[in-house]
């Protein structure tokens, strides 16, 4: 899409979202800030995590480097690297279903968009993905691939979807980047493939340890069985949808 398209797209979404503004990402990148989105640490530089709520969804932006003699050089390419992503990294997963696959090319930048599920083993509930990744060329003849990764329980999805949309599409990189990303480069793309491995082991890394890593809300949580933390006030998990605890206080 068009970058004034695209623009148009942000702004619609930003009024429906409820947007509060940009945040800056290691003083290179920015991306619209949805209400109700907070960072999930203080991390000055890549990776980072924004975190819905009470942790019930997250969006996990990574920052690659891609050699000047393995950049991808145009859509075939592109494609190609895509769907190696698809076979080796997103059907490696639990469960995993791919429901769409598209791909974009805004002229100073090309990227993806895959959306699918995978079963998550810990609570045994089904995971929603949306997955973007977004590639920009340096000065150097190199790219940038900047990996902005969403997941949320099915059940609450649809109400995080949007959010997470005008984020992906919202994002820009700020820093020195040439007009045409496609220019230059040799033919190697398997580190394409390589990069969404090491996306894939971070998250289900991070999915595992993200019930003690986010800032506790006001006015109590509860532990479910399943790991994740909850508001007080939320009598069903979140996650899995399990029952708060007679035991627990509200």
């Amino acid at each position: 899409m068009r970058p004034i398209r695209a623009l148009l797209i942000v702004l619609a979404l930003a009024s429906t979202c409820g947007a509060t503004g940009f945040v800056r990402l290691a003083d290179e990148a920015e991306l619209p800030w949805p209400d109700n989105w907070y960072l999930g640490s203080d991390s000055l530089a890549f990776p980072f995590r924004l975190i819905y709520q009470n942790d019930s969804a997250e969006i996990l932006i990574f920052r690659s480097v891609i050699g000047a003699d393995q950049a991808i050089r145009n859509h075939r390419e592109l494609k190609q690297a895509v769907d190696l992503v698809i076979t080796d990294v997103i059907d490696s997963l639990p469960g995993a279903r791919l429901q769409t696959s598209t791909g974009f090319y805004d002229t100073v930048r090309a990227g993806f968009v895959l959306e699918f599920t995978s079963l998550d083993t810990i609570s045994s509930a089904i995971v929603q993905h949306r997955l973007a990744g977004i590639l920009y060329r340096e000065p150097d003849g190199g790219q940038l691939l900047f990996t902005l990764w969403g997941k949320a329980p099915t059940a609450i999805f649809a109400d995080v979807k949007p959010a997470m949309k005008m984020m992906q599409e919202g994002f820009a990189f700020r820093g020195d980047h040439e007009p045409e990303v496609f220019v230059g480069g040799g033919r190697n793309w398997w580190p394409f493939v390589m990069i969404g491995i090491a996306v894939a082991a971070l998250v289900l890394l991070r999915s595992r340890r993200r019930a003690g890593s986010a800032p506790v809300p006001r006015g109590g949580t509860w532990r479910c069985e399943c790991g994740l933390t909850n508001v007080a006030d939320t009598p069903l998990c979140r996650r899995c949808g399990r029952a708060r605890p007679p035991a627990v206080p509200r």
